[in-house]
């Protein structure tokens, strides 16, 4: 299962996102307006998610995004730690360190 969160300040471009993007087979698992509210939707997953990399590169992502760089960087840390390849590993490690710099 492909999953989007669809975030932008416009309901109705949210609305149409959403409906293109479940058009094309990814299941839309939520909405939200700004990343305060894209982080509530998100930390709202982490049951399920808790060992799955890209859920802590999501929120690492929302939380730079956020201003919070310390919590950002521990969360790509986590995702690095779960990354399937070098590559992917090299890139998470590299947005935590430009954020520790």
């Amino acid at each position: 299962m492909r999953s989007v969160l669809v975030v932008d300040d416009d309901p109705e471009f949210r609305k149409l996102a959403g409906r293109l993007l479940a058009a094309s087979g990814l299941t839309v698992v939520g909405e939200a307006d700004s990343v305060a509210a894209a982080l509530d939707v998100v930390d709202d997953l982490a049951g399920p998610l808790a060992e799955y990399g890209p859920y802590h590169a999501v929120r690492a992502d929302l939380l730079r995004r956020a201003g919070r760089p310390a919590e950002a960087a521990a969360e790509y840390g986590l995702a690095a730690d779960r990354a399937g390849n070098a590559s992917e590993r090299a890139f998470l490690l590299a947005r935590r360190d430009a954020l520790l710099a």
